[in-house]
């Protein structure tokens, strides 16, 4: 996998634009978030982006993408994945991998009732159990974005 992509991402914590960015970004890459909160950060943001004040700002192998719309119509077009560098079989390893991942979280907490005997479960054990069939069904959903 690639892993010398250099993804930088300007937030605010309040941010739905934001929010919705990370999760494009997160399906590819690991990314660097900077908090705009801190005035001194804004104002690198700002200059970097040509004078644009809102967030998020996205910047990859810093290069100015624009922001939640502009990185959503790369992703759309598939034009993102070029521009990572990444390739088809890289999208497929993590996809399926996730896959993986969900699976074994379901076994584990199929394995933790049993352990713990259906009968003997506490309100900790069940949400211990309620976590792990959660966040495996999260994992498993994950789309993938290239087909």
């Amino acid at each position: 996998m690639n892993t010398a992509n250099k993804i930088e991402i300007y937030t605010t914590k309040n941010c739905s634009f934001c929010k919705k960015a990370k999760l494009i970004l997160e399906k590819y890459e690991v990314f660097s978030e900077i908090d705009v909160e801190d005035k001194e950060k804004r104002k690198l943001m700002t200059k970097r982006s040509n004078g644009l004040r809102t967030v998020p700002q996205i910047f990859i192998n810093n290069k100015h993408i624009g922001g939640y719309d502009q990185l959503k119509l790369l992703e759309q077009n598939k034009s993102l994945v070029k521009l990572l560098k990444m390739n088809k079989e890289d999208l497929n390893i993590r996809y399926y991998f996730r896959k993986i991942l969900g699976v074994f979280y379901f076994l584990l907490s199929i394995t933790w009732v049993l352990y713990k005997g259906i009968g003997n479960l506490s309100i900790g054990d069940i949400f211990i159990a309620i976590s792990l069939v959660l966040f495996g069904t999260y994992v498993i959903k994950y789309k993938k974005s290239v087909k």
